[in-house]
């Protein structure tokens, strides 16, 4: 019995080293197939480089973070300038129209005050209340809400209680919005 327990434990030794010799085969023959799929060929070129290191040098990096760098300064300079033209053009629309726009100016000079924090200069009389941005979209919003009053009156939409309830209506958007619904409610397109 004792030499049939040797023998059954040696068979499974020899089964055993068996699978694990046609396993490896078979590895050995993935691998000689592996040049035609791409991520073998990354995990060589990652072997012969012997590190990241000798991908990317410090050169190479510092270059890729000035490029990076000059492009975003360059996409905030023409965000500024489009910013910039979008002011000038509503302000051209506004007058165009009769929109008085004069609240979003500061009307006299400011106090001059001293500041701990930046550079920082008291306002001038006509100086922009806010920045170009912000003054775009009222600028832009007072017109879209004087062009929706016009086809209001057009179309018989009622309108005097959205100018008279600044508690409902605080905002020149806000306004356009509900009077925009109200035309569409009667039927006319408002854009």
């Amino acid at each position: 019995s004792i030499d049939v327990e040797m023998c059954a434990m040696s068979c499974a030794r020899v089964r055993a080293a068996h699978n694990v010799h046609v396993r490896a085969a078979v590895v050995d023959r993935r691998r000689a197939r592996a040049p035609h799929r791409g991520f073998p060929r990354v995990r060589a070129v990652a072997d012969a480089a012997n590190g990241l290191g000798d991908i990317v040098s410090v050169d190479s990096a510092a270059k890729a973070g000035l490029i990076v760098l000059g492009v975003r300064v360059a996409a905030l300079g023409l965000g500024k300038a489009k910013q910039g033209s979008d002011v000038e053009r509503g302000t051209a629309m506004a007058v165009e129209r009769g929109i008085d726009c004069s609240d979003l100016y500061w009307a006299e000079d400011a106090e001059s005050r001293w500041y701990l924090i930046g550079p920082w200069s008291a306002p001038k009389r006509g100086d922009a209340k806010y920045g170009a941005g912000r003054m775009s979209q009222e600028i832009n919003g007072r017109v879209r809400y004087h062009d929706a009053k016009i086809k209001a009156d057009e179309g018989g939409v009622k309108y005097a209680d959205i100018d008279a309830l600044s508690a409902l209506y605080p905002t020149t958007p806000k306004k356009f919005v509900e009077l925009r619904r109200r035309l569409r409610e009667a039927g006319i397109d408002c854009e």
